[in-house]
């Protein structure tokens, strides 16, 4: 049976939780795909890593700290809790992150949220132990 969603995103210093309000997340963790003509036939090889977290986040006016937190080019440890911080949940975690964009998202009437994406350099998925670390 499926389990509802409740993410929670570790990066360096920053805990994003349900308090950040996250819109949306989704991690992707893919190889690039080496194409190559082989007998007349296309061939593919798995490539390197392509890692990303890409999460948003509801903004309120005064939420400077939470932009300056995510500024593209920021590196650091990053955890992604998909189903939340319980012990043997899921849990995704990197040695080095790099925030690639921190976009601004807005509509008059409408939330302001930051849409994030986080590089990846490495993987490691394990059961969580019930805590962020």
């Amino acid at each position: 049976m499926a389990t509802v969603g409740a993410p929670h995103i570790v990066f360096g210093s920053t805990t994003v939780d349900s308090t950040y309000c996250i819109q949306v997340a989704s991690f992707t963790n893919g190889k690039e795909d080496i194409t190559y003509r082989c007998g007349g036939d296309y061939a593919h090889l798995a490539g390197t890593s392509n890692i990303m977290l890409d999460f948003s986040i509801a903004l309120a006016a005064a939420d400077t700290a939470k932009v300056t937190a995510f500024a593209p080019g920021a590196t650091g440890d990053c955890q992604y809790f998909p189903f939340g911080v319980t012990s043997t949940y899921q849990k995704f975690m990197t040695s080095k992150g790099t925030v690639m964009k921190a976009d601004l998202s807005d509509s008059a009437g409408k939330v302001v949220t930051l849409d994030i994406s986080i590089a990846w350099d490495d993987v490691t998925a394990e059961a969580s132990t019930g805590g962020a670390t």
